[in-house]
């Protein structure tokens, strides 16, 4: 095989980075401190229920305490979608339990938790929802998401749970945010309540002012679900599965794109890094819609792969600018923008994690496929040998139990796929049944190692995978057409 070492002077930064921040807030800029902020795990920890709450406070800047058997609150029309989005957005980041403390407006104990994600104008607390008309109670089978479980009682002894859907079908079990002492939880919660907690029973309640989505929202990966996110005539496309099958939504306000990635946050949060008219952007979607921010480094860009870093959850973009590798990454200083030396010449590339926290980058340089990554002495590039050259486009993915690369490439205009083998041989092997012009191709790998690839052929949205070792190709069905770019994520 041959290979290049080429110099490691802008590695240092982002290793050390990668090696020690931990996820960043979006917006893009790094985001203020929280104040009483700690370092909470988003996991079950067993620790349930109430830690005290503080008095009823209105929302924003003002948060001098405010006490009225009947406050007024205000509980804006959101959809049920809105709601979750809100709830998951003070998910890992660090925030510290406190009746006394804020943030965002809102008072960070389980009641002011819920009363963000409403978007109320107080942070209520567990005694008030009901009695001052902001609440009612519901029966358990009439539960939807951004519904709440709630335990009335006073201070420590009450609790809120939001819901968002059932963990099973029985309607056992539920999965459920709330503000509990160690943090801010997203996890299974035992209907109505973790057994053995204090205060009054767990009910039921709706938000009085909350609706139904008009349109359906994708739900957050499980199982098989798939998320795309496809440029048709230059307009961004949100595609999905769902239990009712495909569907194909317009993302407002955005336009004139020519590249993206697309993938998951640790959270749940639907990310997208894109080409705008040459610049990068970051679109992502929060608790009231899609926002789209400028992402502040300079260039033109031409293509770009987008990752999680798997431990770190610093969110990463290798993008090709000039025909060089630039490698984008946002931390708690903000965004940095560094150029991989000695790599020219780049066309196209695919970007993924190792288990390990390792990247590898797949890049077509001069027509034929290079391997590049980071190692203790800087950054390495070899050459694939015994593939095919003239690669226009590919999607790049690792298996993480095994190490496993897997490449789907465009060669000459037809879809091959190039992985190496248990002996760490790489192989390259034409895909069969797929014909027409694939300008673009987004690859994942299930757990048991099947593949399920989205391509655009002909303008037309693809999936094509394994189903016990065959391939298959399908189009997706009701989506716009003159697509000209995909990228999707599986599963968290």
């Amino acid at each position: 095989m041959s290979s290049k070492r080429v110099a490691r002077a802008v590695t240092g930064l982002l290793i050390a980075g990668l090696a020690s921040a931990t996820l960043t807030a979006l917006p893009a800029q790094a985001a203020p401190t929280p104040q009483g902020a700690a370092s909470v795990s988003a996991t079950l920890d067993g620790d349930t229920g109430g830690a005290g709450q503080g008095p009823i406070t209105p929302s924003g800047p003002d948060t001098a305490p405010w006490r009225s058997a009947s406050p007024n609150a205000t509980a804006p029309s959101l959809t049920r979608s809105q709601v979750i989005d809100r709830a998951a957005s003070w998910v890992d980041q660090g925030l510290k339990y406190s009746g006394e403390g804020s943030y965002q407006g809102y008072r960070t104990d389980c009641s002011g938790y819920v009363s963000m994600a409403w978007k109320l104008s107080y942070s209520m607390d567990t005694t008030s929802f009901v009695p001052t008309g902001v609440a009612s109670w519901i029966g358990k089978g009439d539960l939807k998401p951004g519904d709440a479980l709630l335990n009335d009682a006073a201070g420590r002894y009450g609790h809120v749970v939001l819901f968002e859907r059932w963990a099973n079908d029985a309607h056992t079990s539920y999965l459920g945010y709330e503000f509990t002492g160690s943090g801010v939880h997203h996890r299974e919660i035992p209907y109505p309540y973790f057994p053995g907690s204090p205060g009054n029973p767990y009910r039921p309640v709706r938000n009085n002012s909350i609706v139904d989505d008009q349109t359906p929202t994708p739900p957050k990966p499980v199982a098989n679900n798939r998320t795309l996110a496809a440029i048709e005539g230059g307009v961004l496309h949100e595609v999905y599965t769902d239990g009712k099958g495909w569907h194909d939504n317009v993302v407002p306000g955005v336009g004139s794109m020519s590249a993206l990635g697309f993938a998951y946050s640790p959270s749940g949060r639907r990310v997208i890094e894109a080409v705008e008219n040459g610049a990068l952007h970051e679109i992502y979607s929060d608790g009231d819609g899609w926002v789209d921010n400028a992402v502040p480094v300079s260039g033109t860009i031409d293509s770009l792969g987008f990752a999680y870093h798997p431990m770190t959850g610093i969110r990463v973009v290798e993008a090709v600018e000039g025909g060089t590798i630039h490698e984008i990454f946002a931390d708690g200083d903000g965004w940095h923008d560094n150029v991989i030396p000695g790599v020219a010449n780049v066309s196209a590339l695919g970007f993924a994690y190792k288990a390990s926290g390792q990247r590898v980058i797949e890049a077509v340089v001069n027509g034929a496929l290079h391997e590049i990554y980071p190692d203790g002495d800087g950054w390495v590039d070899n050459a694939v040998q015994g593939v095919g050259g003239n690669i226009s486009t590919l999607g790049f993915a690792i298996n993480k139990s095994t190490g496993q690369r897997v490449i789907e490439a465009v060669e000459g205009g037809v879809l091959h796929e190039i992985y190496t083998d248990p002996h760490g041989a790489w192989q390259d092997n034409v895909v069969p049944g797929v014909s027409g012009t694939i300008t673009s191709v987004s690859v994942k790998l299930k757990d048991s190692g099947e593949r399920v690839v989205e391509a655009v052929v002909d303008g037309a949205l693809h999936e094509i995978y394994t189903e016990a070792g065959v391939w298959h190709d399908s189009v997706v069905p009701g989506t716009a057409g003159g697509a000209t770019a995909v990228s999707f994520d599986l599963t968290l």
